[in-house]
């Protein structure tokens, strides 16, 4: 219809990122709403069902350890995703795909697909052929360095510090450029 609704204003924290699957009927993001004074960065992602939030459902939790989960995108296969986790002050582009247990869907196996370490990094955007995987490193709060990540290898080539996040999300048809 065109008109805009919020679908996560009832619900508390600040969730952000919001990520929709292609069709546009999941939309995946993350929030603050778990953080405690002791661990003031822990980020979770949530999975929220659009026609089911209209109704007033809530979203639903799908990660669960301490530390930043944050910054999803879906992938290239159904029902997979990609995400930034920090964990013991190393961050990585993690992902995995999303299973059924104990009455809702959460996330199964988790892979690594990139990791640089100390520094930051966050996945933008999967290639059409899902060869390459662009991601994002540097300052969460800056711009930062683009890469394109080969998952098979987890090779990245550097496309420069300047390279925008919107620019980093367009492809050619096979996935070359």
């Amino acid at each position: 219809s065109g008109e805009i609704r919020c679908l996560t204003c009832d619900e508390p924290g600040n969730n952000r990122h919001p990520a929709p699957n292609p069709q546009g009927t999941v939309v995946l993001f993350d929030t603050d709403r778990h953080a405690t004074w002791l661990r003031p960065a822990d980020t979770e992602l949530h999975l929220l069902n659009a026609s089911a939030a209209e109704r007033g459902v809530p979203s639903r939790r799908i990660t669960w350890l301490p530390g930043p989960d944050e910054r999803p995108i879906f992938g290239p296969a159904p029902n997979t995703l990609a995400w930034s986790r920090g964990e013991a002050g190393r961050y990585r582009v993690v992902s995995s795909g999303l299973v059924s247990g104990h009455g809702s869907l959460q996330v199964g196996g988790v892979g690594t697909l990139h990791e640089v370490g100390a520094g930051w990094v966050a996945p933008l955007g999967w290639s059409p052929d899902a060869r390459t995987l662009a991601v994002v490193r540097g300052n969460p709060l800056g711009p930062g360095a683009v890469e394109a990540v080969d998952p098979a290898t987890g090779e990245p080539v550097d496309l420069g510090e300047t390279a925008s996040t919107a620019a980093s999300l367009s492809f050619n048809a096979d996935g070359g450029w």
